[in-house]
């Protein structure tokens, strides 16, 4: 920190112009002679031997050329301002204002000068951050509505159009888990120990694709084919419901579940009229899901059939396919009675049947689909994502009860 003498003078030295009130006198040292403390001393306090007085009351102040006077014996330039004791007096004199101003060093000051840039933009951009964050929310917040009311508008579609069209034709490979048929090809998923015929080509290790359209005469039919949803190019996925052995568990979100639960039901009406159903009714009060005509109802824990005879040979995994003899359907979670129920009629050693359960199933649950609120569902064993069909005659859940405090 420097005190800097004010370049500003002030009237000449007089009288009436005495130091004080923040002024003193000064003399500017002119250009073209040789001067030195004493020569000054001499002129304006009449005394060269009071040199050592101007010395101490200007030592260590910067001058204008940015030099500072150290010692008596320094050469004086033209253009220093010399502070002189009070009683000074001469032509030369002069009185000067003491204006205090902080100088600091050039590394300092653009050291200063760059953190307070860095923290004006730090600031610009987190505030900008902000900013976007807030209108980003702002819009989904504002058009969420409307989002969901087009995604729900595009299920329906998905359901009005597996409604409008026949159930499916034989399409594919006697062995296939699940079927696709787009616009430009079809695909179709088989255990990794198969291999396809040509035009067949092989995706990856359980998938196979060819060109659109399967040549009339090949018997290729697969046993149970049901559609599910619809994928990115709204083509339909259909799953072989002979290869579902156990029980199915669709979980997420509760209402997609079950209109999910209830599109397979009306798949199943179209592809196999007249296979049994048995409903069991839900302890949490969950309306039973609806079943189409063309199924045959059966009681609920009517006792099942004799289970089939268990061929010879090696035990067959829980993907091998087998007829189903029939569904046992369930709007929500299962009791354990009812779990055991479902062990009895689906489970690999049960009767044969297959399970399809809204929620966790519990033990012998061989298949889990989960849905989310807007519709999407998640095949993991395929691995698949699709679009799941809304039926706009199913009634929506009724409102859960409020929890006790």
């Amino acid at each position: 920190m420097t005190i800097w003498l004010a370049l500003a003078l002030l009237l000449p030295a007089g009288p009436a112009h005495a130091a004080g009130d923040g002024t003193f006198k000064v003399v500017v040292v002119p250009a073209g002679q040789q001067v030195t403390l004493q020569s000054v001393a001499a002129d304006t306090l009449g005394d060269p031997n009071r040199a050592g007085e101007i010395f101490e009351l200007t030592r260590g102040e910067q001058q204008p050329d940015g030099a500072v006077l150290t010692s008596p014996g320094d050469p004086l330039r033209p253009g220093w301002i010399l502070r002189l004791p009070d009683d000074a007096a001469g032509p030369g004199v002069r009185v000067a204002r003491e204006s205090s101003t902080f100088s600091l060093p050039l590394p300092a000051a653009l050291a200063i000068v760059a953190a307070l840039l860095i923290a004006a933009i730090t600031a610009a951009v987190v505030a900008r951050h902000r900013v976007r964050r807030f209108a980003v929310a702002t819009v989904h917040r504002l058009g969420e509505p409307a989002r969901r009311r087009r995604r729900l508008e595009q299920r329906r579609a998905i359901g009005r159009n597996f409604a409008a069209q026949p159930a499916p034709a034989p399409v594919t490979v006697p062995s296939a888990h699940a079927v696709t048929a787009g616009r430009a090809d079809t695909t179709v998923w088989v255990s990794g120990q198969e291999t396809l015929d040509a035009p067949w080509q092989r995706v990856d290790s359980t998938r196979w694709q060819r060109p659109v359209g399967i040549p009339a005469g090949q018997d290729l039919k697969t046993a149970f084919l049901v559609r599910v949803g619809a994928g990115p190019d709204d083509a339909p996925l259909l799953v072989d419901f002979s290869r579902l052995d156990g029980v199915l568990s669709l979980t997420g979100d509760p209402q997609v579940a079950r209109e999910l639960a209830a599109n397979l039901l009306a798949e199943v009406g179209r592809t196999e009229p007249g296979l049994p159903v048995m409903v069991l009714p839900h302890d949490g009060g969950t309306p039973p899901l609806p079943v189409p005509v063309s199924l045959t109802v059966m009681p609920p824990l009517a006792a099942p059939p004799a289970p089939p005879t268990a061929p010879a040979g090696p035990v067959r995994g829980v993907a091998a396919r087998r007829p189903v003899r029939g569904l046992v359907v369930l709007a929500g979670p299962p009791t354990p009675e009812q779990a055991a129920a479902l062990l009895t009629w689906c489970g690999s050693a049960g009767a044969g049947w297959t399970g399809l359960v809204c929620g966790e199933a519990g033990p012998g649950t061989h298949w889990r689909w989960q849905v989310t609120a807007d519709g999407t569902l998640e095949i993991p064993v395929l691995p698949v994502t699709l679009t799941v069909p809304a039926l706009p005659a199913l009634p929506a859940l009724p409102a859960l009860p409020a929890l006790p405090a």
